[in-house]
């Protein structure tokens, strides 16, 4: 499965809530909003605005600008340079090494919270399969993902599907 359980969402996010740990607030801006990890790091000063994040559109998608929490919109607000406080939180300049150092500190951190370890862009297939589940509106997901093509965005949505396929056999056969 390459989203999160609920379960195993819900403990991520308990611990992200309380860390002020720079990798776990970018850990978070990804849990939130459903942005690849390449995206957060070229956040600048400039991307929030009130709860609104705006993510500059890389590997050919759209621009968008998505809501946070305010737990995180507080956390990022106190950040007097984001720049500065990225590059710190993975102690690199070069944005390889930075994705690098980030996924090895996720899976860590997945292994400690539910001796399983993820790969960061499992937080992509989380959020955008939470949001679905929510609004059942496949477009508005597509929106939120920056996606050009729906089809892009079903590829997303595939573990929801053998999840809630293997639910609705599971009742048939009980």
């Amino acid at each position: 499965m390459k989203k999160l359980t609920d379960e195993q969402a819900n403990i991520l996010y308990e611990h992200l809530k309380f860390s002020l740990d720079p990798k776990d607030v970018i850990i978070q801006i990804c849990f939130e909003t459903g942005c690849r990890i390449s995206e957060a790091l070229a956040l600048g000063v400039n991307s929030l605005v009130g709860n609104i994040l705006a993510i500059d559109p890389l590997k050919n998608s759209n621009f968008r600008q998505v809501a946070i929490t305010p737990n995180l919109q507080r956390k990022l607000e106190s950040l007097s340079d984001q720049k500065r406080y990225i590059n710190k939180a993975t102690e690199t300049r070069n944005r390889d090494s930075q994705r690098r150092a980030m996924d090895r500190h996720f899976k860590a951190l997945t292994l400690e919270l539910f001796q399983d370890p993820k790969n960061l862009h499992s937080l992509r297939h989380t959020c955008f399969t939470r949001l679905y589940n929510q609004t059942h509106d496949i477009l508005m997901v597509r929106d939120w993902a920056g996606h050009k093509s729906l089809k892009s965005t079903l590829v997303y949505l595939e573990d929801s599907r053998k999840e809630k396929a293997n639910e609705a056999m599971m009742e048939i056969l009980c």
